[in-house]
């Protein structure tokens, strides 16, 4: 299980995650020598994508009222992740990159047939590139595709963030 932040106090939310079968083995033995010895071997796998995912309410200097879709780019892949207007996460959503093409086609009409599902009317839409830069022509592909929202490309140093960074040492 996957909790998320936004729960109300007292409410327990979580997302189910599943992980590749491919690694199961290795998961069982440890679980099995954790049994075997009487040790509390818990196993579990962290995902950048999950992690990023539900960092971001946090990291945000203001969250958007009517809610905000987040757009994460990796070469393969983009994770569309869906916030409400509390910063609660709605929906997770993955489209594949196919081919040589930077980003999938289909990424804005996605974007539109789920927020009005989920009735988020002009969301923000912020598109945070895990590799790199954002690729060519996304951010104006969005923009153009939904007038209404505003879309934003984040990075670290980007001025809609919060990261909060260590005091500096002093000699």
């Amino acid at each position: 299980l996957f909790p998320y932040p936004g729960a109300a106090s007292g409410q327990a939310f979580a997302t189910a995650i599943a992980f590749t079968r491919r690694h199961e083995h290795l998961m069982q033995e440890f679980r099995d020598y954790g049994t075997q010895n009487n040790l509390p071997i818990r196993t579990r796998a962290i995902s950048a994508p999950l992690c990023a995912i539900s960092a971001l309410p946090w990291l945000l200097e203001q969250k958007p009222e009517n809610g905000f879709v987040a757009l994460y780019h990796y070469p393969r892949f983009t994770a569309l992740s869906f916030f409400n207007s509390h910063g609660d996460l709605v929906l997770i959503r993955t489209l594949q990159h196919h081919g040589n093409v930077p980003f999938s086609p289909q990424t804005a009409s996605a974007i539109m047939t789920t927020t009005a599902s989920l009735e988020l009317e002009n969301p923000h839409v912020f598109i945070v590139p895990m590799a790199g830069a954002s690729p060519m022509g996304l951010s104006d592909s969005l923009a153009s595709m939904l007038p209404n929202s505003q879309v934003i490309t984040l990075s670290p140093t980007s001025s809609a963030l919060h990261i909060p960074t260590a005091p500096t040492a002093s000699a």
